[in-house]
């Protein structure tokens, strides 16, 4: 069997990493939310390609804003 990326696949998929902080208020008599949040995928034996190698680390993020009146 093979995985997607053509190599064998293992049984460690990897660890995620998460985090964020948000911060809320109110403002002008309504609530104002802003948040940043991320994440890291360090990818485990599950995910060697067809050479053997480990797929690279995978970084995403996003950001919010939100106005409630």
């Amino acid at each position: 069997p093979r995985n997607a990326l053509g190599g064998a696949p293992g049984d460690f998929l990897g660890v995620e990493l998460d985090g964020g902080v948000r911060f809320r208020t109110l403002f002008a008599g309504s609530e104002l939310t802003i948040g940043f949040e991320g994440a890291a995928l360090l990818p485990g034996s599950a995910f060697n390609g067809a050479d053997g190698q480990i797929m690279g680390r995978l970084f995403g993020g996003r950001a919010l804003l939100t106005y409630r009146l």
